[in-house]
């Protein structure tokens, strides 16, 4: 007879910056992952900061975001802030030892997202760009065909695709 023992691991403790348009779409999808425990958020507009909170049970709000990097209770910080704040909030937490999740753009140029990429190759954290659409199936063929020379050389793209979510009212989405 084998006996299997559960093994309890410690929950992670997650803090959301930028409460704007994604900032509470990642508070949503983080409520949905087991073992993660959303603990605070961050926005510069305060009543906002306790709409949300209420509305998703999140413990505390912060009106900076640096004082959310720098909570030593948070483990992972989701940076959804506007752009210009994205690389100095990263460069925060990493120096904060924190794990990153970071909406696109990570950087607003090309010198700043490579300091951050040797920031994250010399820390032991976990950082990633939120790119969902990447492994898309249809993302992969097209890649795919492009690097095959399928469809020539390229010199214009622009795509539409149809989605069938939110046809059902039971249906969730971020949109």
């Amino acid at each position: 007879m084998v006996t299997v023992t559960s093994v309890a691991r410690p929950r992670i403790r997650a803090g959301v910056c930028g409460m704007g348009f994604i900032g509470p779409a990642h508070v949503e999808a983080l409520r949905r992952v087991e073992g993660v425990d959303v603990v605070a958020i961050s926005t510069r507009e305060p009543g906002r900061g306790r709409a949300v909170a209420e509305r998703f049970g999140v413990p505390r709000v912060y009106d900076a975001h640096e004082a959310l990097v720098d909570d030593p209770s948070i483990d992972v910080v989701h940076i959804c802030t506007g752009n210009r704040l994205h690389a100095p909030l990263v460069r925060r937490a990493v120096a904060a030892g924190k794990h990153v999740i970071c909406e696109k753009p990570l950087a607003t140029s090309l010198e700043e997202a490579r300091d951050l990429q040797r920031l994250a190759a010399d820390s032991r954290g976990v950082y990633a760009v939120n790119y969902q659409y990447r492994y898309y199936p249809m993302i992969q063929q097209a890649r795919w065909m492009v690097r095959q020379g399928a469809l020539g050389r390229l010199r214009v793209i622009h795509g539409h695709y149809i989605q069938d979510w939110l046809s059902r009212p039971t249906d969730y989405n971020w949109r």
